[in-house]
């Protein structure tokens, strides 16, 4: 959140050109979070002049570098210094570009409803065409992109299951079954690429439809490895270039994955049991 305010949709006109903010991704906030809380930052300084720099801290959750998954060039900060610090998973709007308890998927009450997160489909299309330019200069590493090239050819559905176990310690998960029942309703010549977080989970998906189902290859799954996170963005960029997308509810990896499509694909998000859901 900016400091000074729960509500990362606050008005701005304090942030003059020659501000300096503070992109902070604290502990614990995973990849698409923390893709998300940059893409706000840079976003605002574009509107307001501002300058911006990056606190990324190596954790279990993203334990790399940001220069070990993009190619753009950022000042690295080593603590969370400047006029403004934003560090919300969420990604900013300004007041008058949502109204007040618009938001369905995580109406929350620090942001008034006032948000596009997980929304998709729903999001207002000049908001879409602010954000995505910031997108285009979020640009993965040429080995990250080459790799997910090798992944993946024509056209496919991509699905995104979200099945890791701290995910499910969050009351998150969504039965194996949803994803087959949605994969069912597809035309039974369709392809698929998969991203899971555990290899079980691909090979089940992989044995349920023989020679339909592409995944990374050598994909790793665990440990606290730079490697992991390279792999997590290439999935991320593979299931951006499907046709559709079937994706976890809740799951900012979904989100950006469809952002990065350039927000072109039907999406088809699927929910668990909502009564455990935590937020």
């Amino acid at each position: 959140m900016m400091e000074g305010s729960r509500d990362p949709t606050a008005k701005t006109q304090f942030i003059q050109t020659g501000t300096k903010i503070c992109a902070e991704t604290v502990p614990g906030m995973g990849l698409g979070n923390r893709m998300k809380c940059l893409l706000s930052v840079m976003r605002i300084c574009q509107l307001s002049g501002a300058t911006f720099g990056l606190l990324w801290s190596k954790d279990r959750s993203v334990p790399c570098g940001f220069e070990d998954l993009f190619d753009m060039p950022v000042e690295k900060l080593d603590a969370p210094v400047g006029d403004v610090v934003y560090r919300t998973w969420r990604l900013w709007v300004a007041p008058d570009e949502i109204p007040a308890g618009w938001a369905r998927a995580y109406p929350s009450d620090d942001v008034q409803g006032r948000a596009i997160d997980l929304e998709y489909e729903r999001i207002p299309q000049n908001v879409r065409a602010a954000y995505l330019p910031h997108f285009m200069r979020l640009q993965p590493r040429t080995e990250i992109v080459r790799r997910a090239q090798q992944s993946v050819s024509g056209h496919f559905v991509a699905v995104h299951v979200r099945d890791g176990n701290d995910w499910s310690a969050w009351g998150r998960g969504v039965p194996l079954e949803n994803f087959f029942t949605a994969m069912d309703h597809r035309p039974p010549q369709t392809r698929f690429f998969v991203s899971a977080h555990t290899p079980r989970t691909v090979q089940m998906i992989c044995d349920r439809y023989p020679g339909r189902i592409s995944h990374q290859a050598d994909k790793v799954y665990a440990g606290d490895i730079p490697r992991r996170m390279q792999d997590a963005l290439t999935d991320l960029l593979c299931l951006a270039g499907g046709t559709e997308l079937i994706g976890t509810f809740g799951s900012t990896f979904s989100e950006m994955a469809w952002w990065f499509g350039g927000c072109r694909q039907k999406v088809e998000i699927l929910r668990g049991d909502m009564g455990s859901f935590k937020v």
